[in-house]
């Protein structure tokens, strides 16, 4: 339903891409919305639009959690200004589906996720380093 929603503004205001987010863990835990069928199936669909086409690229889709954070490291990302928990607190929560596959993907990485956690990751225990 986003993605079609995103899809209908980018052609009001004259885009033809819309960037989503999946990566490899989405499709691996079963959101069906994350594979590569999907985005297939999603494009066929907007091309049956006879105005503006807007085409939906995934480029994190076959990435895994650490490919993504080792090239968000390369780039100069500012983590400390993403977020990933589906709760909604002040801090991340660290036990969701969301934060155990980001922190698993920092600890994959080998780095320290700059986001503070409302529980403690000892990443020491996993030789990480900071950013």
């Amino acid at each position: 339903m986003l993605l079609s929603m995103c899809t209908a503004y980018a052609e009001t205001v004259g885009a033809s891409t819309v960037f989503h987010g999946a990566a490899l863990v989405d499709s691996q835990a079963g959101f069906w919305d994350g594979s590569k069928e999907f985005l297939h199936a999603i494009n066929n669909v907007n091309k049956l639009n006879r105005r503006n086409v807007v085409e939906i690229v995934a480029p994190l889709i076959l990435k895994s959690k650490a490919d993504i954070v080792k090239c968000g490291v390369d780039l100069g990302v500012d983590f400390s200004k993403t977020w990933t928990c589906y709760e909604g607190q002040e801090r991340a929560c660290g036990e969701c589906t969301a934060c155990s596959s980001r922190v698993k993907g920092f600890i994959d990485a080998g780095y320290i996720d700059p986001v503070k956690y409302a529980i403690d990751i000892p990443w020491e225990k996993y030789n990480c380093e900071n950013i």
